[in-house]
């Protein structure tokens, strides 16, 4: 039975919370490190790519000092792989969506009281853009795929319409 903190995901974060994975030695800072932590970290909630997490929380988890992590994570910014706002304790995976999208419509409208929880961030709207540019490049997609006859028009629900959460800042 997965574990509270892996339901929803394709990847099971609990071998990052067992105690014999914690007495191995921690992975060294590197750019590469923490993104592929950040992909799976257990703070990561149901929201793709948005993680509830200040600099010293996440440098504590991964076992670096402060400084290497907000050296690595600016690897990540001028990759544009991921944006943090610290004052905030949010930090986003760009393409964080595109790695674990919702798997229906419904999902989207769950996404709803965890959306109006994050706090008021400038933030907030950059991840509120990526989330519309990846919905309308899906929609697209199937509206393709509707028109050459390889996707069934009843597969697609009208219940992504009806997520309407707070923007936010």
């Amino acid at each position: 039975m997965p574990t509270p903190a892996s339901f929803y995901r394709q990847v099971d974060v609990h071998h990052l919370l067992v105690t014999v994975e914690r007495a191995l030695t921690p992975e060294p800072p590197s750019g590469r490190g923490l993104f592929k932590h950040l992909l799976i970290c257990p703070e990561l909630g149901p929201l793709p790519g948005v993680i509830r997490s200040g600099a010293a929380a996440m440098a504590e988890a991964l076992e670096w000092p402060v400084e290497s992590l907000r050296e690595h994570f600016a690897e990540l910014v001028r990759e544009g792989l991921a944006q943090a706002d610290w004052k905030a304790r949010l930090i986003f995976v760009a393409n964080g969506i595109r790695y674990n999208g919702p798997d229906d419509p419904n999902q989207v409208i769950g996404w709803t009281r965890h959306w109006n929880a994050l706090p008021d961030s400038p933030l907030k709207n950059v991840i509120w853009e990526r989330y519309l540019d990846h919905f309308r490049s899906d929609a697209d997609r199937r509206r393709k795929e509707i028109a050459a006859g390889t996707r069934d028009k009843k597969q697609d629900s009208e219940s992504a319409s009806r997520w309407k959460p707070n923007r936010g800042a």
